[in-house]
């Protein structure tokens, strides 16, 4: 299924009602960053892929978290991963959806088996 399908199927309404307050619906997106570990390096096609689906979420009316934009602030201060991961976790709970790319990614798996 394209990409595009896929965002569509993701919820037919795009807001959320939380406190009589309507909001865009808060879609994680879950997707490879490295190329099995920090030490192998960035995947940066992987990375494109994943700023793009965010924009293209951003044009459906969602609001997407896209971790692989904090890729400058790794490479400026690394942090663990697991440090990391933790962090990850925090946001794939605030969110309403989790949007997992069609990637390798140990990480991205994690990141759905926390959220269900």
């Amino acid at each position: 299924m394209c990409v595009v399908c896929r965002l569509v199927a993701l919820a037919r309404d795009d807001l959320v009602r939380t406190e009589e307050i309507m909001r865009r619906r808060r879609v994680y997106v879950a997707s490879r960053m490295t190329n099995g570990g920090h030490e192998k390096g960035y995947d940066i096609h992987a990375i494109r892929e994943a700023i793009i689906l965010s924009n293209k979420l951003i044009e459906l009316g969602y609001a997407p978290f896209c971790p692989q934009l904090t890729i400058l602030a790794e490479i400026i201060y690394p942090i663990p991963y697991e440090a990391w991961m933790g962090i990850d976790f925090e946001w794939v709970e605030a969110c309403d959806v989790v949007f997992r790319m069609d990637n390798e990614s140990k990480g991205a798996d994690r990141e759905v088996v926390h959220a269900s």
